[in-house]
């Protein structure tokens, strides 16, 4: 009889651990539903251009999952949209504060540094801040460096850094001339090294997987 209870006791334990573990995956389960909730329907808003209800959605975000760098991330494009509408400097102050707190977090993310320079270039061309152009090479620039074969950041890069000269807030606090000479340089340079680098690697997948006929009729097409 002692066994048979011993037995039953051993079985009961074993049942209540299983329940423990069941309502820790089901709560685990119900966090991982809401964030994946939070961020559809934030991006969604964010996508719309209504950044006015993106932000509070995204702060739930943040609130749930505090050390989450893509919650802070997000919010901190949500008071960028924002400012870009709005003009309001706590929007500028607010989305530093958030990119910031994404970088800590990860901070190998290009991304982060892509949209806190553009934060920043908002900022200076509204403020005719010199500090504001500053910022934004020095993000931009490590977004070029996290991400060195995405040729789309030096485009955007040299395009942004030639129309600085046409525009009238830049002029009346210019970047160190040296500097920005450098900046131009770099992006150009390295933009037009990876269109070359590009071309070789997409030539020689043409040469692995195509015969001589079919890569002329492939290259006969292109200008």
């Amino acid at each position: 009889m002692a066994s048979f209870w011993v037995y039953m006791i051993g079985r009961m334990i074993r049942f209540l651990g299983f329940l423990i573990l069941l309502a820790g995956f089901g709560s685990f389960s119900l966090g991982l539903l809401e964030r994946e909730n939070l961020k559809e329907v934030g991006t969604r808003l964010l996508e719309s251009g209504n950044a006015q209800k993106a932000i509070p959605v995204f702060k739930a975000w943040v609130k749930l999952e505090p050390r989450s760098d893509l919650a802070h991330f997000y919010l901190g494009r949500a008071f960028l949209q924002r400012y870009l509408k709005k003009g309001s400097q706590e929007d500028l102050l607010m989305g530093r504060e958030q990119f910031q707190t994404s970088s800590n977090f990860f901070p190998r993310n290009p991304e982060v540094h892509y949209w806190w320079a553009n934060l920043e270039k908002t900022g200076a061309k509204l403020h005719s801040s010199e500090n504001g152009y500053r910022a934004y090479v020095e993000h931009m620039r490590k977004a070029c460096e996290l991400d060195p074969k995405n040729y789309y950041y030096y485009s955007i890069y040299f395009e942004t850094l030639i129309a600085f000269l046409t525009d009238l807030n830049y002029l009346r606090s210019p970047l160190a001339q040296d500097l920005f000479l450098e900046e131009v340089s770099f992006a150009l340079n390295r933009y037009l090294s990876l269109k070359e680098y590009y071309r070789s690697e997409y030539l020689a997948l043409l040469e692995a997987h195509f015969d001589a006929d079919e890569r002329e009729a492939i290259l006969s097409g292109i200008q």
